[in-house]
């Protein structure tokens, strides 16, 4: 599944904190991303929406944070690659990633 194709609303949201910051290179990333995985942490009542499987926290390479902004804080590898993304909110975005088929989407079988 693609990212942008998953939840447009989070993808235009994060591509403008990065814009706004100079990081216009890793905004072009999210459109053409893969979502490999999503968790939910309910205790923490964040998502983790990961581009690759699995993603070990060593090969994080930066974090850039957008938490105070938009609630969202993506992990880069080494070569500045998305790796995946921790997001805070969005919850009714989200849920449609969550969602069995066909449930909440207005969808009819």
């Amino acid at each position: 599944m693609n990212l942008f194709e998953a939840v447009p609303e989070l993808v235009y949201d994060i591509e403008a904190a990065l814009v706004r910051l100079g990081r216009g290179k890793v905004a072009d990333q999210l459109r053409r991303a893969a979502l490999a995985s999503i968790e939910y942490d309910d205790f923490a009542r964040t998502t983790y929406l990961a581009m690759r499987t699995p993603v070990d926290p060593t090969e994080v390479g930066e974090v850039i944070s957008l938490e105070e902004e938009i609630g969202v804080t993506l992990d880069l590898d080494a070569r500045g690659l998305v790796m995946g993304m921790e997001v805070a909110g969005y919850e009714d975005i989200l849920a449609r990633l969550l969602a069995p088929p066909g449930v909440g989407t207005g969808t009819t079988a």
